[in-house]
């Protein structure tokens, strides 16, 4: 099967998904799912964990409404779990509006706009040879968005441009220190 043609299974699922009251998979939606190669079908199952361990955070900012999704990255989830195992969801927003870049283990999270970007490099390097790409991350906030299995996060409008791009506004302010 083609990407083309996974994306749109995979899309098919999730829209249906989002429109059932239980929003519980089916029968059906697993058929579907069935139709897809084995890498596809991993790439599904990464995203399923993602889900499953609470990685996705629907950022909303106030008043404009506007939202994007912030993937945890696997190393933030672990680093995360091991520094405050008593909390829930161990969201402290403040942390977030840093860089997203942890050297020791790479981005700790991904951002992902709802109208098909992802700023993982895997996204990139697939988009350019095929504009319907999906990668785990665009998978799993479909996946949760559909389900209703992310966090939820309201911000004020004046932080939303610095989580959405954290990284280039923490190598600007670098720049002015200099």
């Amino acid at each position: 099967m083609s990407d083309d043609m996974a994306a749109s299974v995979i899309r098919c699922v999730l829209r249906d998904l989002k429109t059932r009251a239980d929003r519980d998979a089916t029968d059906a939606h697993g058929q579907m799912l069935a139709a897809l190669s084995a890498e596809q079908l991993t790439l599904f199952q990464s995203a399923s964990a993602l889900v499953h361990r609470g990685a996705i955070k629907k950022v909303t900012a106030l008043p404009s409404r506007r939202s994007f999704f912030r993937v945890e990255s696997l190393s933030r989830y672990h680093k995360q779990q091991r520094a405050d195992e008593s909390s829930i969801y161990g969201i402290d927003v403040s942390s977030m509006l840093s860089q997203p870049l942890d050297t020791s283990n790479g981005p700790s999270y991904y951002n992902v706009l709802p109208d098909h970007y992802c700023s993982c490099q895997a996204f990139h390097e697939s988009a350019i040879q095929c504009p319907t790409a999906m990668c785990k991350h665009l998978v799993a906030v479909g996946l949760a968005d559909a389900t209703n299995q992310l966090v939820e996060l309201t911000i004020q409008d004046t932080d939303f441009a610095t989580m959405l791009c954290a990284q280039l506004h923490t190598e600007s302010h670098m720049d002015e220190q200099q």
